[in-house]
């Protein structure tokens, strides 16, 4: 059990009140004063004291208006339409909001479109799958992914899954999409202009100051680091033998199930390529479950900040491979320790670098 786990279950015993916090002076009016905008408004007001959404507040003034879709400028304004949904109220809030970032920074958002272009060189403009025009479409693709990433330090990676999901099949559908899709594509685009917001917290609903903590590095979300191209070379040594070397060619894509397929061509000097098949997904928040060719038994997998840790039998007489995977800060390579032990005495060890791919 976690630190912060602890933490709310002593909370509760004591009957002390959970931390509030506070933003600073957010004006909050109302379009036409009627009971739908003022529960939005009181629902608004309770996720502000319930999250540190400090780190996403650009624009301070706020209006509801339960007749107009969400816009951001020239005053950020809110439907009601999600006042029994707080986790789709929160995002719709924070992707409002980070237009406001984008517009303070007008000249690297323009040549981050610029560089989204040949990436993905035809979008839809209209409908339900692309903003107003091919430009909206674009800036999208940059709001939608740092929306995603918000999400991620408030919400948790399976809420996030969850509001991602709805997004995708609700709105801007090709956007949500190819962010959950091509994320990784997204940030180089977004490092290279300097357009990821320094300073971002993460955040634990109810946890107390002492809980939360700056971070600037990756958070390893599976679905978003695997999706796409990779390749690895490494090596193996087996307890007092030789090292053998290898390399792996990998691509991830979701499935409509919302699971996560990799397939993989592993390549030994000595040997013909092996194919083999990984299918993962998401249990419960940071938990994972997933399957593999070859494997004796499941995968269980747990990810915590940068780190994703696999565990999985590779037969039934007690050998088991124990992974421990590390995700750069530029978010552009994996180092992947392995050790196979029998019984728990370790017998052989795997080292690998991955280069996540364009």
């Amino acid at each position: 059990m976690t630190n912060v786990m602890w933490l709310v279950m002593v909370v509760a015993l004591l009957g002390a009140t959970p931390h509030a916090f506070s933003q600073g002076a957010v004006e909050i009016s109302l379009k036409h004063d009627s009971a739908r905008e003022g529960r939005t408004r009181d629902q608004l007001q309770r996720l502000l004291t319930t999250y540190d959404l400090s780190p996403w507040l650009y624009t301070r003034t706020i209006v509801i208006d339960e007749r107009a879709i969400p816009f951001s400028h020239p005053v950020l304004t809110l439907h009601t339409r999600h006042e029994k949904d707080d986790d789709l109220l929160l995002s719709t809030f924070v992707h409002e909001q980070t237009h406001w970032w984008f517009a303070e920074r007008s000249e690297a958002t323009d040549q981050a479109i610029r560089d989204l272009r040949p990436v993905f060189p035809s979008v839809p403009a209209g409908g339900t799958a692309g903003a107003r025009d091919e430009y909206s479409t674009y800036l999208h693709l940059l709001v939608c992914y740092l929306e995603q990433q918000a999400d991620l330090r408030l919400l948790g990676e399976l809420k996030t899954k969850q509001v991602m999901d709805f997004w995708a099949s609700d709105h801007y559908t090709w956007v949500y999409q190819t962010v959950i899709a091509s994320g990784r594509d997204i940030r180089k685009i977004l490092d290279a202009w300097k357009l990821m917001p320094e300073r971002q917290q993460l955040v634990a609903q109810g946890s107390s100051s002492a809980a939360r903590a700056q971070t600037d590095e990756q958070v390893f979300v599976p679905e978003v680091v695997f999706a796409g191209r990779s390749e690895g070379t490494g090596e193996v040594r087996v307890l007092a033998g030789r090292r053998r070397a290898f390399t792996v060619e990998s691509l991830g894509t979701m499935q409509a199930d919302g699971r996560l397929r990799l397939e993989q061509k592993v390549r030994f000097a000595d040997k013909p390529v092996q194919s083999r098949s990984w299918v993962m997904w998401q249990t419960e928040p940071g938990h994972y479950s997933a399957t593999l060719t070859g494997a004796a038994g499941p995968v269980v997998g747990h990810s915590e900040g940068s780190r994703l840790t696999l565990r999985f039998p590779m037969n039934r007489w007690g050998l088991v491979m124990h992974q421990t995977l590390d995700l750069s800060k530029d978010g552009r390579t994996l180092m992947n320790s392995g050790s196979v032990r029998l019984f728990g005495i370790q017998v052989a060890h795997m080292k690998e670098t991955i280069q996540l791919l364009p």
